[in-house]
């Protein structure tokens, strides 16, 4: 790959670019689009033509209009992804190839420039079908008129993977995820084993899921929603556990409390509020982040479907948030434990009560959940 621009040439080598095309790429001598920020962009000036975008000297962000369509857009950074990428193939095809060009100083040499070109060639990206799973286990109720209802248990046992060479100081390049979500996966199978363990289980039969490629955009909860193992018209709700091990909130310490998001989204917040105190722990609303959160986690894929489903968290954020210092030292595992007994409780609530959770109507975020309930249930 080749950069022209104020009469100069760059070469990039292709250890230092990341493109994956979809179909074999050439350009030659291609009018680049250089965005920084620092101008709006418009779809006229950027679609079929190739674009770099490079950091704005203002820490402006890039913004692309809506339904532009660049013939392919490459952003300057520090690093490249580390090793084979993950794709899912029940998305959308991607409809524009992007790709990284790590070599910081070409964001100076095309700074300003009005003629910038480019020539480049890239082979398609080869694919290989790789395997990957849900984890799932099942404890049947014990009650002959509700065993056939259900509640799940959810977390998500993926993480980030190796970080690129570069992105971290020093020599770990782990992303280890201990909080996000070792600490929930490790929770699910905690409660999972508590409640197996009871002379009598509870009425309605759980279902313990463990998701893959949360981090990848809820691909293994979505997978579910579509390929459900027990029926969504018979399952009442679903609980999400992240984050639950870290007690060092960005936003201040955590101890013996827990939030939900969506807190007034169902009555599922507030039955595991009421359980959770026998466990000395507080399950409460965040305001800034409990309506903000609802959509980030495995719990979105259920909800759309119509089911009651949140997620619990002990820190919405914390110092080492999605780094590869995310290690298993720095939980604190006697709250983890409180805050495990207290979800225990919630599900024997669940999975006990006669009358199953709804969602709340009278609050608008709610509603569209609400409705698809009525589908789910017509």
């Amino acid at each position: 790959m080749s950069v022209m621009a104020g009469g100069r040439a760059m070469t990039i080598a292709a250890d230092e670019t990341y493109i994956l095309p979809s179909s074999p790429l050439r350009l030659d001598d291609a009018g680049l689009v250089i965005a920084d920020g620092s101008q709006p962009l418009t779809a006229e000036a950027v679609n079929g033509k190739p674009v770099l975008v490079i950091a704005g000297q203002g820490g402006q962000r890039v913004r692309f209009p809506q339904g532009a369509r660049p013939a392919l857009v490459l952003t300057v950074t520090t690093a490249l992804p580390a090793g084979p990428q993950v794709t899912n193939p029940d998305a959308q095809p991607q409809a524009i190839t992007t790709g990284a060009i790590a070599k910081p100083a070409l964001a100076d040499f095309v700074r300003g420039a009005a003629d910038a070109r480019i020539t480049i060639r890239a082979n398609a990206a080869s694919e290989k079908p790789a395997k990957v799973r849900n984890v799932a286990a099942i404890l049947r109720g014990s009650d002959p008129q509700l065993r056939d209802t259900y509640v799940i248990l959810s977390s998500h046992y993926d993480h980030l993977g190796m970080a690129a060479p570069g992105n971290t100081t020093g020599d770990d390049r782990i992303y280890n995820g201990a909080n996000d979500d070792g600490s929930g996966s490790s929770s699910v199978m905690e409660v999972a084993g508590a409640l197996a363990a009871l002379p009598v289980h509870p009425k309605r039969s759980v279902l313990f899921i463990l998701f893959f490629g949360e981090e990848r955009g809820l691909w293994g909860s979505h997978f579910y929603a579509a390929h459900p193992l027990v029926p969504p018209a018979q399952t009442i709700a679903q609980l999400n556990l992240e984050q639950v091990g870290r007690t060092d909130a960005s936003d201040g310490p955590q101890i013996r409390t827990a939030s939900i998001t969506g807190y007034d989204f169902s009555d599922v917040p507030g039955i595991l509020a009421d359980a959770a105190q026998a466990a000395g722990v507080m399950v409460y609303k965040n305001p800034q982040n409990s309506d903000a959160y609802f959509g980030r986690s495995d719990n979105q894929s259920l909800a759309d479907l119509g089911i009651p489903a949140h997620t619990l968290c002990v820190a919405y954020d914390f110092p080492d948030y999605h780094k590869v210092s995310d290690t298993w030292d720095k939980i604190d595992y006697d709250n983890m434990a409180a805050v495990d007994r207290a979800v225990a409780l919630g599900m024997l609530r669940l999975a006990s009560d006669e009358a199953p959770p709804k969602w709340n109507e009278q609050y608008a975020p709610a509603r569209r959940y609400a409705e698809a309930a009525r589908r789910l249930h017509p």
